[in-house]
């Protein structure tokens, strides 16, 4: 929702909260792929490192990243599979 302050009684919708609302609504009521989708969205490829991946996802603040090959989409890795894999070898 966005943010907004009293100031002497008046109440002010800060104009980044309401952009920021504008376009969450939009991607949430899109009618096609194209209205949700990310344009050019960090991706990793098969080889990299659990390491690499958590990185780039924390860095963007990702909760999923698109694994590619040559170009074309051949998988998709969660936060979860992250921490999954973490767990495993543990310390």
């Amino acid at each position: 929702m966005p943010t907004v302050i009293s100031v002497l009684g008046a109440y002010l919708e800060l104009p980044s909260s309401a952009h920021r609302f504008d376009q969450e609504v939009r991607k949430a009521v899109g009618a096609t792929v194209g209205d949700v989708m990310t344009p050019n969205p960090e991706t990793c490829s098969e080889d990299a490192t659990v390491e690499e991946v958590a990185t780039v996802a924390a860095r963007a603040r990702l909760s999923r990243l698109p694994v590619v090959r040559d170009g074309a989409l051949v998988g998709i890795v969660s936060r979860g599979d992250i921490l999954k894999e973490i767990v495993k070898k543990g310390p």
